[in-house]
């Protein structure tokens, strides 16, 4: 995949693909586990008219993949607090999914402990809520359970669910 042109904002944290056009507020977006800038180039584009679109860039990603990767949220979260300090003077909404949601309510908490106001907003989509637990069990269930548990979520093609991985079971892969 080809990366689309940005600009890089304060440092390597965040990637601008689209200037903004008008004067609204600054949405920060976190991508998923695995995930990088360029996962919300097209929300970027569908927003700049009315948003300054700011989309995080993790270290390990793209072109950040000769940096180290960061394996604590809260460390990470801090690291991207730190970064977005010159856009808290304005209104900031985060956006996260999945593992960005919990990314970005974990920067929430720490611009709420930093500033009067902290984030205008928090926009959480593939994941809970903080405060409710769910164990599906999905790393205790055998390959024929883990196959169920993938085609319930609905996320994963079912010819990836049908295949053996050429007659080598999930667990021998």
């Amino acid at each position: 995949m080809t990366v689309p042109e940005y600009r890089a904002v304060h440092g390597m944290w965040f990637r601008q693909y689209h200037r903004p056009m008008g004067g609204g507020a600054t949405l920060v977006c976190l991508p998923h586990a695995g995930g990088s800038a360029t996962a919300y180039f097209g929300l970027s584009a569908a927003l700049s008219a009315t948003a300054e679109v700011l989309v995080v860039q993790y270290p390990g990603r793209q072109d950040r993949i000769t940096e180290p990767p960061v394996d604590d949220i809260r460390k990470l979260a801090s690291r991207i607090a730190d970064a977005l300090d010159p856009w808290l003077d304005r209104e900031t909404v985060l956006f996260g999914h999945s593992m960005g949601a919990v990314v970005a309510y974990e920067v929430a908490l720490k611009l709420q402990a930093r500033t009067e106001t902290g984030a205008a907003g928090l926009i959480a989509s593939g994941k809970a809520a903080p405060s409710i637990r769910q164990d599906r069990g999905m790393h205790r269930r055998d390959d024929a359970g883990l196959t169920a548990g993938l085609a319930e979520l609905s996320g994963t093609d079912s010819a990836v669910l049908a295949s053996r991985f050429h007659g080598v079971g999930l667990s021998e892969a």
